[in-house]
């Protein structure tokens, strides 16, 4: 119950820990080897960064089954720099640069399944990419940062930072792998955990072998072909694709798995425009592929819902009502379950009810109904029903609160806020 609870909430939350290891067989892993099981097609990604004395490049594949990816800016204020992320339609940084030239991007690890110790330090907070991006211009200070806080759960990710210095650290759940070379790879398996030998990943394998055979000479096309031969086809294809000059500010974006359309982003000049986002699929031309596999998807994703009883005809008109705030109950902010004291819920342009906690680092979710007085709620990414909502009326027909279903034995009420 309170597990999915947390899952609004922290939809991603990052294990740093700063001890700096070698490639090599690590005794906190047991489980994850060096390969790309079947699994790992659902959660695909390559990322890697590689420097010599003329620039400093890092690449990523983004592969995910969702198609609706955004880019988005936010601009430097007094004591926070620059940001550019790119992402989904739930706003969850996936990846991003600073405008120090701080980048990063996170990986699925499916079959990690690391627990990594408790320790007496300070939870890492659940935005911490949104802190780190905001406050820190290299490396050094992410793992400071790491360093300065106790691991948040995460059994099945890494992260991958990189820097204007060719400075650069992929982030396990335990461990840390530093860059040592002219390069650093990672995708779908815990370095720490892997001898070199055992390694059979072919995205990392092609990746690598690529960046040896340069011999130190980058530069953005070798990127563009390392990219190209590591992308994804199928149910959860390379959705988009991007080269970082951490140097210039630079953005090279691509579309898709197609490598001929190239869109190049000057983070500095979208910094002077103020906050905004772009649909990264309008920047391009129309891409027929990424087209037909939008629509199927959507088309896939709404009959899902009605399956689980959404009704689309249903009429809305009455759901300003039930606009609102309502209480977390004691018992979860005491259990540490959430910090918040209330949820807000909100009517949206399109007629939809949307869930909304404060400090959330995902898009307010929104809720589908079901009846009049009865929502669930679901993620494009996911698959699932998160939970379900039933509004409670007395009996003038007022709001007096919500009762949540998250899964456990006892629904969950949340009292209407004055």
């Amino acid at each position: 119950m309170i597990r999915r609870f947390m899952l609004m909430t922290l939809v991603l939350v990052l294990i740093l820990v700063a001890l700096p290891t070698q490639v090599g067989a690590s005794p906190h892993y047991g489980g994850p080897t060096g390969g790309c099981p079947p699994t790992v097609q659902q959660h695909g990604c390559s990322v890697f960064l590689a420097a010599n004395d003329e620039m400093v490049l890092a690449g990523n594949n983004e592969d995910w089954k969702n198609p609706f990816t955004k880019l988005w800016f936010i601009p430097p204020t007094e004591g926070t720099f620059g940001q550019m992320y790119v992402g989904f339609d739930n706003y969850y940084p996936q990846g991003g640069m600073n405008d120090q030239g701080l980048f990063f991007d996170g990986l699925a690890v499916p079959d990690g399944g690391v627990v990594p110790p408790d320790t007496d330090k300070p939870d890492i907070p659940a935005d911490v990419l949104s802190i780190v991006m905001a406050t820190c211009a290299d490396v050094q200070c992410v793992v400071d940062y790491a360093n300065a806080h106790d691991r948040i759960l995460l059994t099945n990710a890494q992260l991958f930072f990189g820097d204007a210095t060719g400075d650069a650290v992929i982030i396990e759940p335990v461990d840390m792998i530093r860059k040592s070379g002219d390069f650093l790879v990672s995708t779908n398996f815990f370095q720490s955990a892997t001898l070199p030998d055992d390694i059979t990943c072919d995205r990392y394998q092609t990746a690598q072998a690529m960046l040896e055979e340069a011999n130190g000479v980058f530069d953005v096309e070798l990127f563009r072909q390392i990219l190209d031969a590591t992308h994804q086809e199928g149910s959860y294809p390379t959705q988009y694709s991007n080269i970082y000059d951490l140097n210039a500010g630079i953005m090279y974006l691509y579309l898709f798995h197609d490598f001929e359309q190239v869109v190049e982003i000057n983070l500095a000049e979208e910094l002077a425009l103020g906050e905004h986002e772009y649909d990264i699929p309008s920047l391009f031309a129309e891409n027929e592929a990424q087209a037909i596999f939008s629509d199927v998807g959507e088309r896939n994703y709404r009959t899902f819902l009605v399956r689980h009883g959404y009704d689309p005809d249903l009429t809305t008109s009455g759901f300003a009502a039930y606009v609102g705030r309502y209480a977390i109950p004691q018992f979860l902010i005491a259990a540490g379950a959430i910090a918040a004291e209330y949820f807000e819920i909100s009517l949206g342009d399109d007629g939809l009810l949307y869930y909304e906690l404060p400090g959330d680092v995902v898009q307010p979710m929104p809720l589908y109904p079901t009846s009049p007085t009865t929502f669930i709620a679901s993620s494009y990414d996911v698959d699932v029903v998160l939970f379900t909502i039933e509004i409670q009326l007395d009996v003038d027909g007022q709001v007096t609160g919500i009762q949540g279903d998250f899964g456990g034995a006892t629904p969950i009420v949340f009292e209407r806020m004055p």
